[in-house]
């Protein structure tokens, strides 16, 4: 018998412990909340209301293994000049 999928939304604080205890990721809070922000600055929905199953965010950084902080920054910032 299969178990219903209900899996609870966490926070980046959440998300960063279970990341390491689950899959042996360590994350900091920080890094888990530049995710956040380059994923609704690029217009995925991995996170509502600031908080994301574990599983997702997991498989997330799995696909994008060239994910950083600055570069969430560089995505995120106004280019100034450009009509």
């Amino acid at each position: 018998m299969q178990k219903p999928d209900c899996e609870l939304m966490l926070t980046p604080k959440e998300i960063s412990a279970e990341l390491l205890r689950r899959y042996g990721k360590r994350r900091t809070p920080r890094y888990i909340r530049a995710v956040r922000a380059y994923t609704d600055a690029i217009g995925e929905c991995l996170f509502v209301n600031k908080e994301a199953r574990v599983s997702d965010v997991y498989a997330w950084l799995e696909r994008n293994k060239d994910f950083s902080q600055a570069k969430a920054s560089k995505a995120m910032s106004p280019q100034i000049g450009v009509i």
